[in-house]
């Protein structure tokens, strides 16, 4: 949850964030001199992006949810 408000904050501040998930714990925790009992789940990169992706135009509700109204047995 923090990284998400911390994501929220920068794009507001017209900033980019990217998560990263894929990386190497330990060479992470030496570049960063972090304590080694503090293992990183994963990194928020920050930055002005050159551009910002399109949004796409919102959907009507009935196209991205089904409902199962078959009575079950």
């Amino acid at each position: 949850m923090a990284a998400e408000n911390l994501m929220l904050s920068a794009t507001q501040k017209g900033l980019g964030t990217c998560v990263i998930r894929s990386f190497h714990p330990i060479l992470i925790q030496k570049l960063l001199k972090v304590p080694e009992h503090i293992f990183p789940e994963f990194l928020v990169l920050l930055g002005y992006p050159d551009k910002w992706p399109s949004i796409p135009k919102r959907r009507a509700l009935d196209q991205v949810v089904a409902y199962n109204l078959e009575e079950k047995q």
